[in-house]
């Protein structure tokens, strides 16, 4: 490395070459020679991320050289790589909710629940009954020459119960997960099968999509816009194309080596690249009604009729290609809404042209 070679340069020299007998100085110094004995006098930067080999700066020996990006590669053919194939990215990053038999084992524990809160009820009013028994329905005073069915009964309902809560928060949690696309769940199964990652049909688990979930809610599930899925579908289908480098940053090229067929593309690119088009769409149908108002010769009201059908038009679009929010659709029609009622007063000041039958 070039740090470790300027380093050991400057161990070679010895005490009689780095103590060298220096010249007079003439008596009125050049401009030259007052800035070179300027800068000579100001501190060297040293860089800190650059450490030095031997012992004289040990300050500055922090160890930077061991600070590196993992790789797939990093990890033994099979699981490991896999694991670690489906951690390097939100779209790869998909689980089996087992949703069918999640349902069944909360039906079960209902089942059983209900039986003994039956049991218990049969109790009490075996208790409303008995009038030497009635005073326990309204009293938690317990005596010990009591029967213990119902106190058994109370603590085994309880424990059930916390059980029952805590699974069923727990698979709440999981449906509101979303699903995945079909791509990312065959990106993840290509990579199976290219990788032989399991052995003895233990990949049976990969087999039914509707059950995964994504375990990011950001880029791997059904909620990125379908710009986004045209892009990540035609790089894909065409992994020669040259706009790979446009969605593909520097952190997404560090994960993986150039002999790897996985690909990264960038969140935020791909993201990037939808407010753009979303910028575009707008742009354009705001241009669209100033070329209308101004070249097209129509009255008032055709004009208005035309510019709010084409607005209509443009939201509708923008709803399915960009996926917009009602908020940002509310903020749009006020905008146009503005746009629309200054070009109408700017075509009221100056006049319509006249309009011949």
């Amino acid at each position: 490395m070039t740090e470790q070679g300027s380093s050991g340069n400057s161990r070679t020299l010895t005490p009689a070459s780095s103590v060298q007998e220096q010249p007079q100085d003439p008596r009125w110094p050049s401009t030259q020679d007052g800035w070179r004995r300027f800068f000579a006098n100001l501190p060297q930067r040293r860089s800190v991320n650059s450490p030095t080999e031997g012992t004289e700066h040990p300050k500055y020996d922090r160890g930077y050289h061991q600070i590196r990006y993992s790789k797939l590669e990093d990890n033994e053919q099979g699981i490991p790589r896999f694991a670690a194939f489906q951690n390097s990215n939100d779209s790869f990053c998909i689980f089996r909710r087992f949703g069918d038999f999640a349902t069944r084992i909360l039906e079960t524990k209902q089942i059983e629940l209900w039986a003994l809160i039956t049991e218990l009820r049969d109790l009490d009013k075996e208790d409303a009954a008995d009038e030497s028994m009635r005073y326990r329905l309204s009293s938690v005073e317990y005596n010990e020459k009591w029967d213990s069915t119902q106190k058994d009964l109370l603590d085994t309902i309880e424990e059930k119960l916390i059980v029952y809560y805590n699974f069923l928060r727990q698979y709440t949690q999981i449906r509101e997960l979303e699903g995945v696309k079909e791509r990312h769940h065959r990106s993840v199964y290509d990579f199976n099968i290219n990788n032989r990652s399991f052995e003895g049909g233990e990949d049976a688990f990969l087999f039914e999509i509707d059950d995964f979930v994504s375990a990011k809610t950001t880029s791997g599930s059904k909620k990125s816009n379908r710009v986004e899925d045209m892009i990540e579908s035609y790089l894909q289908n065409n992994p020669e194309s040259r706009l790979h480098s446009l969605f593909i940053s520097n952190d997404e090229k560090k994960k993986t080596s150039k002999e790897s067929n996985v690909i990264h593309l960038s969140t935020f690119r791909l993201g990037l690249a939808s407010n753009i088009a979303a910028v575009c769409l707008g742009t354009a149908a705001l241009f669209t009604l100033i070329f209308l108002f101004h070249l097209g010769g129509l009255s008032r009201g055709k004009t208005s009729c035309v510019g709010g059908i084409l607005l209509l038009v443009l939201l509708v679009f923008m709803s399915v290609i960009v996926d917009i929010t009602p908020h940002n659709i509310f903020m749009s029609i006020i905008g146009c809404s503005i746009v629309l009622v200054t070009l109408l007063s700017n075509v009221s000041d100056v006049g319509l042209p006249t309009i011949h039958n």
